[in-house]
């Protein structure tokens, strides 16, 4: 049992402090990153594991398994937010057991090293201390501080950011499975693990482009805790696997160029040069250093961009980063955990942070991977540190005992103003409201935390906030289009129209890309009658973004009532694609074949849309008109009554109906009855005089047979 407490404790401290996120709601970029994509959403698990699996694992182009982990999510809780939280909660726990399991196999690969060399006394007496006695505590306070660590709350509490998660799970028991195999006596198990390590790093793969170091922290784990060499020595007798790594590497990332793929980010202002000028002031300065202190934490900070390479004091990062990698070098080689960690750290953080521009210059998830290789240094610092306390100090003093005591009791207190820290930042990510209020507290000066909050009081319907969240926005950046297209949006559903096209006008000059904002200029041209303005506008919103499904279906719409007909049809076949299960657009699909007189595919679109929905009324109404039209009455009696076994009210079935009896099927008193409901129930209909004559013959007619 006391082998498993560890673990235990690990698992109940991230669900401790990780549960507030359980009622969270999507954020940000969720929208954008899978809410709106259709080949997320699947009707049920058996549909993941027979269609989705297939389809996507062996697209490298898209962190298929990310993908994969949505559908699952999808399939179990559609847009309630719990089950992707429970998911990342997971991913969370099963990266703070792999830490503890790599922190562990690290101490006793060290320990069998240095006991084989003191047998064979080629150690000097410097190193001949018992090392595990020193690193016992280090894989749990590893695991520990990882767990509990503020930093890692956007990757856990933040939807989208579970490829951070997934991708670090994947390599971390990559790396653990690629060495077991050197612990292990068991001859199957030697040749077992590496062959899985490299299956859980296809994993990685593809979830996220960020193992690409894998091989560079293998090989530091290798140094560090299974060779016994100088570093000049090892690096010579493994100088032919960096080579042969390194081609492979090589080879990948000329096929991915090849492919147009290498690089391939959002649209940045920023220049390889600049990108990577700016990220040597971020890692030491932001990343580091919430890595000891994790205060101001935010989802969007301002950090500036530092273009000019000629003045002197824009080479203080490169100078700290020299220094830590100074620090690293000179790390004992009786205390290897100092220098890996350290190494891990600087390493992992640079797939985001050297000189491939993206469009945030930081952003806390970046540091997930990071963070569990200073994890593995804070702890080393912290065993060190209690191993000083303990040599220094006489072993009968009192004081030794105090010091020692309040060093792990600081442990303590560190460990649970982490967890406080968490818990409270989880907060902040509960809502889009909390979380972009606190980045406007944070970032007064910066654009889109004002813009992000006003489009979450927008969701809401609380439009005077939303106008000013945006206004702010444009106080700041007057041609911000993100800002003056959503301002635009809100005058159109405040009845607004000329405000709203005056506004967004505006945001497609500024930005003719941008689909949103020519999608809601479509709308307000719409609105006032414009509708050939509208349509162009639908025409590129749907072109800039092959996922738009609301200006698919609104142009096909359009496009019906101006009996563009084609056009129609082909948009709303492109908008079931995106949204299969919707009902409405089957139907509308229908009517723009019926307009076309197209009978047997529109009848084909209406039973699409009533197997949907058997309670929709409309395609009931038109498949009966169909066959009405085309003299199919034996097929438009039952069409007709299974209108009215729902919607007995209605006037029109009923007419209909009796018509069929009174011209096709000679029945009398059944035309005669549905004639009079149909009178019954609406009066003033334009038919009623005609109705009220054939309701009097047939009453005759009837009255003079029965006498």
């Amino acid at each position: 049992m006391k082998k498993y407490l560890p673990p235990l404790i690990l698992i109940a401290a991230v669900v401790l402090v990780y549960g507030n996120t359980l009622h969270g709601s999507f954020q940000f970029d969720d929208e954008a990153g899978f809410l709106r994509i259709p080949y997320v959403r699947s009707e049920d698990i058996w549909d993941v594991l027979k269609n989705k699996i297939p389809q996507y694992i062996f697209s490298w182009n898209q962190r298929p398994l990310v993908i994969l982990s949505y559908n699952i999510n999808y399939a179990i809780s559609e847009m309630n937010t719990w089950s992707y939280q429970v998911f990342n909660i997971l991913m969370h726990v099963l990266v703070v057991l792999a830490v503890y399991a790599l922190a562990g196999l690290s101490v006793r690969l060290a320990t069998e090293r240095e006991s084989s060399l003191a047998a064979g006394g080629s150690l000097t007496m410097a190193c001949k201390r018992p090392i595990d006695r020193d690193s016992a505590p280090l894989p749990f306070l590893a695991a520990l501080i990882f767990a509990l660590h503020p930093l890692n709350t956007q990757t856990v509490a933040y939807i989208a950011s579970r490829s951070a998660a997934m991708a670090t799970l994947f390599y971390l028991w990559a790396l653990f499975l690629l060495f077991k195999g050197l612990e292990t006596k068991r001859p199957f198990w030697r040749f077992a693990c590496p062959g899985f390590a490299l299956v859980f790093l296809a994993c990685g793969a593809l979830s996220k482009e960020t193992v690409i170091t894998f091989p560079a922290l293998a090989f530091l784990f290798h140094f560090y805790f299974v060779s016994s060499k100088s570093f000049p020595r090892w690096f010579k007798e493994n100088l032919k696997w960096f080579g042969g790594i390194g081609g492979v590497l090589a080879a990948g990332i000329l096929v991915k160029m090849s492919k147009g793929q290498l690089l391939q980010t959002s649209p940045t202002p920023y220049s390889a040069a600049d990108y990577f000028l700016t990220q040597t002031f971020v890692v030491p300065f932001e990343y580091f250093w919430k890595m000891f202190f994790p205060i101001n934490l935010g989802v969007d900070i301002p950090f500036p961009a530092i273009f000019n390479w000629g003045l002197p004091t824009n080479y203080l990062g490169i100078l700290v980063l020299c220094g830590y990698t100074a620090v690293l070098a000179l790390a004992s080689r009786t205390r290897p955990w100092i220098g890996f960690g350290m190494a891990w750290a600087l390493i992992a953080v640079l797939p985001e942070s050297s000189f491939v521009p993206l469009l945030d210059l930081e952003t806390e998830h970046r540091t997930y991977l990071p963070m569990a290789g200073f994890s593995v240094f804070f702890a080393s610092l912290i065993c060190l540190l209690a191993r000083r306390l303990r040599e220094k100090m006489p072993a009968v003093s009192a004081r030794r005992f105090s010091l020692e005591t309040m060093c792990w009791g600081t442990v303590v207190l560190i460990a649970l103003l982490f967890a406080a820290g968490t818990a409270r930042r989880n907060l902040v990510w509960k809502d889009e409201v909390s979380l972009w209020a606190d980045a406007v507290k944070k970032a007064p000066r910066s654009i889109r935390p004002y813009n992000n909050l006003g489009e979450a009081y927008d969701r809401l319907g609380r439009y005077d906030e939303a106008l000013a969240g945006f206004k702010a926005a444009l106080e700041i950046k007057p041609d911000y289009f993100f800002a003056l297209n959503n301002i635009g949006n809100i005058y159109g559903k405040l009845g607004e129209p000329l405000k709203a096209i005056e506004y967004l006008k505006k945001a497609v000059a500024v930005r003719p890309d941008y689909p949103i904002a020519n999608y809601n200029l479509a709308m307000a041209y719409q609105i006032v009658g414009e509708r050939g303005k509208a349509l162009a506008y639908y025409r590129k919103a749907a072109y800039l973004d092959s996922y738009f499904d609301k200006a698919f279906f609104n142009l096909a719409q359009l496009a019906l009532e101006i009996n563009l007909l084609d056009e129609s049809i082909k948009n709303f076949v492109r908008y079931i694609e995106l949204r299969p299960g919707d009902k409405r657009a089957h139907f509308q699909l229908g009517n723009a074949y019926l307009r076309g007189k197209q009978y047997d595919l529109a009848l084909e679109q209406y039973k699409k849309s009533l197997e949907m929905d058997p309670n929709y009324p409309f395609p009931y109404i038109n498949m009966g008109a169909i066959y009405m039209e085309a003299g199919r009455f034996d097929e438009a009696m039952p069409t007709y009554e299974k209108i009215l076994a729902r919607f007995s009210i209605w006037a029109g079935a009923h007419k209909n109906l009796g018509m069929i009896y009174y011209k096709n099927k000679h029945d009398r008193p059944r035309a005669l009855h549905h004639f009079a409901e149909s009178l019954r129930l609406e009066p003033t209909q334009p038919e009623a005089a005609l109705l009220q004559t054939i309701i009097a013959a047939l009453r005759a007619e009837l009255k003079t047979g029965a006498g």
